[in-house]
């Protein structure tokens, strides 16, 4: 607050002839002045005079213009600054009002759990203490209500604490509190301590009573289970079972272990049989002879794909140690497996399946075609049967190969009977006739790729095959008309395929059922064109590696 005034001073009196003007010795000096002009030489007027012909009271000359002009500034200024304390002086009384009454008066002052405790030993200092503190509350009330109205004479009095009840209580629990320190020695406190423990425990196990005896009557029955347990023990049983494996099995499963290894390629790596009993049966794993570690898994060191084919060839070799001749189900063999393993996994269940049925199931189309490629040359009954799902049926059967591996003459089989449905669903105006038209346009390109590979090519080079059949060169032959007549034909099959939006970016329309039937033809008729060929060209082939009969 002086700050403020010092500087509303300096700002109206900055440019008096001299300095210090409003400060607190001048203000001082006026205040001196004010009283004696007021009381002795202009009793009952206000100072400062400024009627004609007064004089100044400090300098006692007749009061001019210059003078009654700075003595109004000085009035003025002593009048506002006066008005500026009056007010700041109100807004910190406010401050202090609010800051006091801040709080909620309906707060709970009192420490319950400490009042609690107190009234335990001496419920009247605690009934005082209480009375105390509601009569601070409404002394409180009180002043707040006075300070809104201006009005002091109604505060209420403040009721005094009964110190003398709470010195009396606190020199009672002083007492005490030394009574117990002197009980506190560590052996009491050991002694307190436990038997604290052993009540503590006492009385849960009080509470719990109904499942301890239960949990006793368990550990009972466990006991004898065990004692019966002990008297059927097939330890020995284990034992004996074990050294007749070692005379009867356990060597014949290594001969039919090495020969199954060797079958499949794995004769480079060595392995041994360990045997575990357990419960009245001898179990025999597989175990790598230079493995540093004993509890080392066969699948931690070899790769995926070799421990596939040391499974298969561990089942094979426990297979042969048996008289059944019983059926065998493969469920994806070569899954993981590259196509070497493929190979001989196919070959070894094909000689298998020479004593004994052998069920493959599998996804995998180069193990279907290698299976059939290997019954061929063994001379072994194939059967192929496909699984397939049609709309919300799953489970059909169907004797013949998937798609994948049909020979064209099949395909355009399969080709007519879709042209036959796409003749119904158009002659009933269904909107599925794009959709089956799509399907099967893109089945006859697929249909003149297989005629590419097999017929043209004469199976020179086949997917899903990783043998190239150079003798069935002599058979090929690919003509100038043939890449026409193929070019015309997959780009017909192309255009109106699914995923080929050339058809809509010309505007043409889709083809009608006899179109469709007309492009199947046209494929049919190159087949036959080129089966018809294949003994001409093989006959011309020959005469070219023939010798010479001169």
């Amino acid at each position: 607050m002086k700050r403020t005034s010092d500087e509303f001073s300096k700002m109206t009196f900055d440019r008096e002839p001299l300095p210090g003007v409003g400060n607190a010795v001048w203000r001082s000096m006026f205040e001196a002045a004010k009283q004696y002009s007021e009381q002795i030489a202009y009793p009952g007027r206000n100072f400062p005079n400024l009627d004609e012909g007064s004089r100044c009271v400090l300098c006692q000359h007749v009061i001019g213009a210059d003078a009654k002009d700075r003595f109004e500034r000085f009035r003025e200024f002593v009048t506002q600054d006066l008005a500026f304390k009056a007010s700041h002086a109100r807004e910190l009384f406010n401050a202090a009002i609010d800051k006091m009454f801040v709080a909620d008066a309906k707060q709970d002052y009192l420490d319950e759990n400490l009042l609690e405790e107190i009234g335990e030993s001496s419920p009247v200092a605690a009934a005082g203490i209480v009375e105390a503190v509601d009569s601070l509350k409404r002394r409180a009330e009180s002043i707040r209500m006075a300070c809104e109205t201006g009005v002091w004479d109604m505060i209420s009095p403040a009721k005094t604490v009964c110190y003398r009840e709470l010195s009396r209580e606190s020199r009672s629990l002083a007492s005490k509190a030394k009574e117990y320190d002197a009980l506190a020695t560590p052996e009491e406190k050991a002694r307190l301590k436990e038997e604290l423990t052993s009540l503590s425990q006492r009385k849960i196990l009080c509470e719990n009573k109904e499942d301890v005896m239960g949990f006793l009557g368990q550990l009972k029955n466990t006991h004898r289970l065990k004692m019966v347990f002990d008297d059927a023990l097939t330890t020995g049983i284990t034992r004996k079972q074990s050294e007749l494996m070692d005379k009867a099995v356990t060597e014949e499963l290594r001969t039919h272990l090495r020969d199954e290894l060797k079958a499949l390629g794995l004769d480079y790596l060595a392995f041994k049989y360990d045997k575990r009993g357990a419960i009245g049966t001898t179990l025999h794993q597989l175990r790598l002879v230079n493995a540093q570690k004993t509890n080392i898994a066969v699948g931690d060191i070899l790769s995926d794909g070799e421990t596939r084919a040391v499974a298969v060839a561990g089942f094979l070799a426990e297979l042969q140690t048996t008289s059944s001749n019983n059926g065998i189900v493969f469920d994806d063999p070569v899954c993981s497996l590259d196509h070497t393993w493929r190979e001989k996994i196919a070959e070894r269940l094909i000689q298998e399946s020479r004593h004994r049925q052998v069920i493959v199931f599998t996804h995998d189309i180069v193990l279907l075609l290698s299976l059939e490629h290997y019954a061929g040359r063994c001379n072994v009954p194939f059967i192929r049967q496909s699984i397939r799902r049609q709309g919300p049926q799953c489970g059909i059967i169907d004797p013949e190969h998937p798609w994948e591996t049909l020979p064209p003459k099949k395909r355009i089989e399969i080709l007519r009977v879709m042209r036959t449905r796409a003749s119904e669903c158009f002659a009933a105006n269904d909107p599925n006739y794009k959709k089956l038209l799509q399907l099967g346009y893109g089945y006859l390109r697929e249909a003149w790729e297989r005629t590419i590979e097999i017929l043209l090519f004469a199976d020179t080079v086949q997917r899903y095959r990783n043998a190239i059949h150079t003798q069935n060169l002599r058979y090929v032959e690919v003509r100038d008309e043939d890449y026409k007549r193929i070019y015309i034909g997959v780009e017909n099959a192309s255009r109106w395929l699914a995923g080929h939006d050339e058809a809509a970016a010309t505007g043409a329309p889709y083809p009608k059922p006899d179109q469709f039937l007309q492009d199947i033809e046209n494929l049919a008729t190159f087949v036959k064109e080129l089966q018809n060929r294949r003994n001409d060209t093989e006959e011309r082939r020959k005469s070219l590696i023939a010798p010479s009969s001169d």
